[in-house]
């Protein structure tokens, strides 16, 4: 080949090396554009195909220009041109992203906040409030919020995000903010393959803030398909307020840490606004908040911030009756105003205020949770709202403890409940509340030692902190008849908080010899139910506990009479046929320790009338033996005992735990009979191995090694 001929061809293999080179680069650019400002996928594809099609052209453009006197002619220009048309689009069609199927799940995600840090609550409230909107149109099946703050928190990618949440749609958005302006970028994704189906920007003043979510939320329902009903337009297109400025507090006080930081924040947005609803119930909710967890010299300033809370809700229903939130809170209310406070609020209205929210919310996770526990309040199937607010909600600690009990309750071979249990530390490994579950479940399958392994991995293998706990803890050994510990637990919890120390403490301290002490807390029992709230209901529990406890019949007949002076049992007892048997077995057993027959055989009638208003299989524990006992069926009693105590059946929960077999005065009259003897003698028996490997895991610390027997004996490998 002459000279002339290479240099030809050493310049077509040179331009198309150089048009190689550029080509990636440019491609990579381009496609870094198209991901940055969220363009559709195709766009990415349609450059490749492009550049692609174009390395022949180039090529051949080349060759037809290599020489001097070459030059390409207008037709092979045209011809050029007309290849590369049709090669970008075969090679587009060809290679184009398939099309994607219609959504059938969505989850909006937070914003990824850049600017300002004052200002970050916008981000989080502007994505919560498309949410909110977007969840109140049926035909949208979307995820929960919880769930998207915690795939947030995780920092799933979107790929993760579709496995975790089960959905097929992901809405992204970046906001920049400072006091006065925003920058939104907002895109619509499969997450499963990142193609972008929608995307758009906005930049606006923070004054429109509120119009911005508006319009996101209407062209995010058109974007994704959903058909709506003008009902649901009214509530997407609803903004609560006429305030961009209450608007923009309400949301810097929905992100702020604790009532403390937010309701200043609330206040200033009422003040500019007193109707805007959500405000309102925000602020009920605070209100709420501080009545149960805050400490009051007296009963009256949780009284007074619940009685502003549900003035709050109310008001809001008045303005709104559609807006979410305030039924709850109204429900919530009622039944702390009644359980406290002994206020007029039936649980027949606590339940229809409760079951409004839940036709308010629909088909959300938040609907489905709300359906659960009214279901759950009328003791009637619930499974399928689980169901539902799993689906929608899968990453919600209380809907896999709900989805744990049902199992448990259902007869499901234990291995189930403890694989919800590993997905639960798998989503929360800090989460203390599955051991505490797993610990109530083994209670009434009679592991008593691995109850307590369990409860310790609640506080970390550590001796807990605060009183209900420690409470709990010394009755977890006083079922398995360690009174020792028990005591040395139960004068801590005396010590920290006496109020919780008063259903156990005074028996320990009877049976140790010092009825005294046990006198003196029933006293101050007495005396601070009195000071407090002067429930006759907890007055009654007082009178109990010196009959079963301390046998002191006079002071128990007292407190009986005081407290059924002016009411009748039934009523004080809440209508609970299980309270009114057990206080007139009490009273039975006082008249008839006084002699009088005639009105013991009176209490034990209302007794039996209230057993027949049970279901036969109604679990009773130890009532019904002493129903018995009182009739002087006694070796009937010790059989049903007997039963109750070794069958360990799943709804009793363990109802008769040694320490009340071992105490309770109303099992004197069979308490010197052989059978009853024998019967703690093989109930010590079947306790005092499980109570030897309790002490010793607290001698060396060998708490795991119990827990891992429940894995063990779930698995049927023996222990």
């Amino acid at each position: 080949m002459s000279g002339t001929g290479i240099a030809y061809w050493k310049r077509v293999l040179v331009t198309a090396a150089i048009y190689i080179a550029a080509a990636w680069a440019a491609v990579e650019a381009l496609l870094t554009v198209v991901d940055r400002f969220g363009l559709p996928a195709w766009w990415g594809t349609l450059i490749a195909a492009l550049f692609v099609a174009g390395l022949p052209v180039t090529v051949y453009l080349v060759w037809r220009t290599a020489g001097v006197e070459r030059k390409a002619s207008a037709a092979s220009v045209i011809g050029s041109m007309t290849f590369l048309i049709i090669a970008t689009a075969a090679l587009f069609w060809f290679t184009r992203p398939p099309p994607l199927p219609l959504a059938s799940a969505v989850a909006i995600v937070p914003c990824h906040y850049e600017g300002e840090g004052e200002y970050a609550y916008r981000a989080q409230g502007l994505a919560e409030d498309v949410h909110t909107r977007l969840s109140r149109v049926d035909a949208v099946r979307i995820s929960s919020w919880n769930s998207s703050l915690f795939v947030q928190e995780k920092g799933y990618e979107p790929a993760l995000i579709a496995d975790v949440l089960k959905v097929d749609r992901l809405v992204q958005c970046w906001m920049k903010s400072d006091s006065g302006q925003i920058e939104l970028s907002a895109r619509v994704i499969d997450p499963a393959s990142h193609q972008v189906i929608w995307n758009q920007t906005y930049a606006f003043s923070t004054t429109d803030l509120g119009t911005v979510v508006k319009e996101l939320s209407g062209t995010l329902l058109a974007v994704l398909g959903t058909t709506t009903e003008a009902a649901e337009m009214e509530q997407v297109n609803k903004l609560g307020t006429f305030s961009p400025q209450a608007y923009d507090l309400f949301l810097q006080a929905r992100a702020a840490a604790g009532p403390d930081h937010s309701e200043p924040l609330i206040r200033q947005a009422l003040q500019i606004d007193p109707n805007y609803a959500e405000a309102l119930v925000f602020h009920s909710k605070i209100y709420l908040i501080r009545a149960v967890d805050e400490e009051f010299e007296d009963m009256e300033g949780p009284r007074k911030q619940l009685w502003e809370s549900r003035a709050l809700a109310r008001r809001a229903l008045e303005l709104d009756p559609g807006v979410l939130g305030a039924r709850n809170q109204l429900s919530v209310v009622c039944g702390l105003l009644r359980d406290y406070f002994e206020e007029d609020c039936s649980q027949e209205e606590q339940e229809r205020l409760l079951q409004e929210e839940c036709e308010v919310r629909g088909g959300t996770a938040e609907g489905w949770a709300c359906w659960h526990a009214v279901l759950s309040e009328r003791n009637q199937d619930n499974s399928h709202a689980l169901e539902q607010w799993l689906e929608l909600e899968p990453t919600s600690m209380d809907g896999n403890m709900q989805l744990m009990w049902q199992l448990d309750s259902s007869g499901a071979d234990f291995t189930a409940v403890l694989a919800v249990y590993e997905t639960l530390r798998a989503l929360e490994p800090e989460d203390p509340r599955p051991y505490g579950m797993i610990s109530n479940m083994l209670r009434s399958k009679g592991r008593l030692d691995e109850v307590l392994a369990w409860r310790f991995g609640v506080y970390g293998d550590q001796m807990p902190k605060g009183p209900w706990r420690l409470a709990r803890l010394a009755t977890d050994y006083m079922n398995l008849g360690l009174y020792e510990p028990a005591l040395e637990i139960g004068l801590q919890t005396w010590e920290a908080r006496r109020a919780s120390a008063t259903h156990f403490l005074p028996l320990l301290w009877a049976r140790s010899g010092e009825p005294e002490r046990a006198a003196q807390a029933l006293t101050w029992m007495a005396q601070a139910i009195e000071d407090e709230s002067g429930s006759p209901k907890g007055m009654l529990d007082v009178a109990a506990f010196h009959v079963s406890t301390l046998r002191d019949y006079d002071r128990a007949g007292e407190l009986y009479r005081q407290t059924l002076a002016g009411h009748e049992l039934n009523q004080l007892c809440d209508q609970s046929e299980h309270c009114t048997i057990e206080h007139a077995l009490n009273l039975a057993y006082i008249e008839k320790s006084m002699g009088q027959a005639g009105a013991a055989d009176e209490w034990l009638a209302i007794a039996e009338e209230a057993l027949e208003k049970l279901p036969p299989d109604a679990p009773l524990g130890r009532l019904r033996p002493k129903l018995l006992i009182a009739r002087d069926r006694n070796d009937e009693a010790i059989e049903l005992l007997r039963e109750v105590v070794f069958e360990w059946p799943g709804d009793q929960d363990l109802e008769l735990p040694v320490y009340l077999l071992e105490s309770d005065a109303l099992f004197d009259p069979i308490r010197n009979t052989p059978g009853f003897e024998q019967l703690m003698e093989d109930y010590h028996a079947h306790l005092e191995p499980m109570g030897r490997r309790v002490l010793e895991a607290g001698e060396d610390e060998g708490w795991e090694v119990l827990r891992q027997g429940t894995f063990q004996w779930a698995r049927g490998e023996g222990g």
